[in-house]
């Protein structure tokens, strides 16, 4: 039991879970990023729409 402890298995997982936890972190910053900015833009698309057919022909 102790084999499964020791510090180079330790090592071992903490390469692989951390950069995986890192790029992980990273993807979803960039996908909510990309979210809010789409929401951005459909919201101005609407407001726009709305002042231009308000307007006088």
């Amino acid at each position: 039991m102790t084999e499964l402890f020791s510090i180079d298995n330790v090592i071992k997982v903490l390469t692989t879970f951390i950069p995986s936890f890192l790029v992980a972190v990273i993807t979803i910053w960039i996908a909510r990023k990309q979210f809010y900015s789409n929401k951005w833009w459909e919201t101005k698309a609407t407001k726009y729409s709305k002042l231009v057919e308000s307007l006088p022909h």
